[in-house]
């Protein structure tokens, strides 16, 4: 396996021998979890409710070996410890994992325990670093940023005739409402929380995860020609903006799943398919739905 770290703005490689080379690693499989459970007063056993998934820490023995003095071995051992420093959150600390396999997968880290340089004086030319970090989110992406994107015209369900909107330039819109669906087949091996942008114009659209049985529902709201309504599901932002940055979570309705709308991983979804449906009215072919998503991963 080969690991990097991303340092001004590239990523270290610290197994082919250049600055270090990689002996032992531990912690890349399952993550921690705990479970959540009830019980009845006089129950005997318990029931299990759910689980969430805890930070993981993962450890790595890095080899550092010194092709001429005990001074070069110094200043591999200074370039190595500068690679983990602690950083703000405005620039975190990204590793990069090529597997044997050749999967690429990255990591969002923070540096916790190992790299203290302890040597006797007049010791040789090699020396084993342990690095300790903790990755808060303990799933692994196929990318540093959003890795998938998904894009359907809500057009290509339509049938009929249309009419025109005097805009500034003149638009045809199809006044029947529409009905369609898609299967949108997710590889990840842990659920993704997208982005859905929905590019009018269009009104009263639903788009629903018939597979997570989840939707978002803008029944009785238009989005104009023109507009993008921005609905980001991932946990920390569940917010709806216009293209303007407008807040407009209450055009989604109260029994949407702003919360939870999610791409379902095997094997809770059949081999990743997920079923999408699309209804809406007064669209044309400027109508669309885009899903942007991270490919999660539960184990490197």
């Amino acid at each position: 396996m080969q690991i990097f770290v991303l340092s001004n703005g590239d990523y270290v490689n610290l197994t082919d021998g250049s600055i270090s080379r990689l002996t032992s690693y531990d912690g890349i499989g399952l993550p921690p979890h705990h479970i959540i459970t009830d019980r009845g007063p006089y129950q005997h056993g318990e029931n299990c409710l759910d689980f969430r998934l805890d930070p993981r820490e993962m450890t790595f023995v890095f080899n550092i070996v010194s092709a001429s003095s005990g001074y070069d071995l110094e200043g591999k051992m200074r370039s190595f410890a500068y690679l983990f420093k602690p950083r703000s959150g405005a620039n975190p600390l990204w590793m990069k994992f090529i597997t044997d396999y050749e999967d690429t997968r990255y990591a969002q880290v923070s540096y916790v325990n190992g790299i203290q340089i302890t040597r006797k004086v007049g010791e040789g030319k090699v020396y084993n670093v342990p690095v300790v970090v903790r990755m808060h989110d303990p799933l692994f992406r196929s990318a540093s940023t959003v890795s998938g994107c998904s894009e359907y015209l809500l057009s290509s369900a339509m049938s009929g005739s249309a009419f025109t909107v005097p805009t500034y330039i003149p638009t045809s819109i199809r006044s029947e409402e529409i009905f369609t669906s898609c299967l949108l087949t997710y590889s990840g091996t842990w659920r993704t929380f997208p982005i859905v942008s929905i590019v009018g114009p269009a009104e009263n659209c639903i788009v629903r995860n018939a597979t997570t049985d989840e939707k978002l529902d803008f029944s009785g709201y238009l989005i104009n020609y023109g507009d993008v309504y921005t609905v980001d599901c991932r946990y920390g932002n569940k917010t709806v903006t216009n293209a303007i940055g407008e807040n407009k979570i209450n055009e989604l309705s109260g029994d949407s799943d702003l919360g939870t709308f999610h791409f379902g991983a095997a094997p809770d979804s059949a081999s990743g398919i997920n079923t999408i449906e699309f209804s809406a009215r007064a669209i044309n072919d400027s109508s669309k739905v885009i899903f942007t998503y991270d490919t999660m991963y539960v184990a490197l």
